[in-house]
């Protein structure tokens, strides 16, 4: 038969993956793999554990048709080292990919899988809502690239809340809001009010544009109060923006 040294590839972070080890002989003949020359007792399954970067030999023992001739081969096996899964991120209209330092970076932006051809990352980039950016790294330590990571630029909503006040008057709870935005807003605006068994008492629902709004309103509340929350509706995505108990 013929034992050549075998290269694999493990999944990275997973340090002790089995491997089992397959071998072709003649009709009637038969094989064990062991894990000196001189083992009597034969390895449990053909199966072996492997770590990244480690060379492991172990012996295939074949018995002849006769039952009774034997000769062992030796089995070098090498598992190679996988690089760490690039990270995306997006944000002001840039993506940023970042992976262990010195990894060379290469994505694609039309949901191809990237291969070593493809563009090399060498900075922020722009990109708009609805693209696809795939990315594999190449860790200089490492035999090979990582899988890939998938990223995909969806609607963020980016208001916020920089003044807020609640009063309660006339058995009414007074609000005001003051929202500013780095985008055009065409949004849905919740006022919610809680008792203290979240049972919603009081809610109030007021449209709002533009990248900055001032909106303020009473509601009357059907049961005592314990906290409100605020919301925002936009793009089909439901944000909150505080929460006070």
């Amino acid at each position: 038969i013929d034992i050549q040294a075998r290269t694999i590839t493990g999944s990275v972070g997973n340090f002790n993956e089995e491997w089992k080890v397959s071998v072709q002989v003649s009709a009637g003949a038969t094989w064990a793999v062991y894990r000196t020359e001189t083992a009597q007792v034969p390895i449990s399954n053909n199966t072996i554990s492997l770590r990244e970067g480690r060379t492991v030999s172990v012996y295939v023992r074949v018995t002849a048709e006769d039952g009774y001739t034997q000769k062992n081969y030796c089995m070098t096996i090498y598992r190679q080292t996988k690089s760490a899964k690039p990270i995306i991120s997006y944000k002001d209209g840039k993506v940023t990919i970042t992976a262990t330092e010195g990894s060379k970076i290469c994505y694609t932006t039309n949901n191809d899988e990237p291969t070593p051809a493809d563009a090399v990352y060498t900075g922020p980039f722009k990109a708009s809502v609805g693209t696809v950016i795939k990315a594999i790294a190449l860790d200089p330590a490492c035999d090979e690239y990582s899988d890939s990571a998938l990223f995909i630029i969806e609607e963020s909503i980016s208001a916020k809340i920089n003044e807020l006040y609640f009063d309660k008057a006339s058995g009414c709870y007074e609000w005001g809001v003051y929202i500013e935005s780095g985008d055009e807003l065409d949004a849905t605006l919740f006022v919610a009010l809680y008792d203290n068994q979240d049972v919603l008492v009081g809610l109030q629902v007021v449209k709002i544009e533009g990248a900055e709004a001032y909106e303020e309103g009473e509601i009357v509340a059907s049961g005592d109060v314990a906290y409100h929350k605020i919301f925002l509706w936009e793009n089909g995505a439901l944000k909150p923006l505080c929460e006070n108990i």
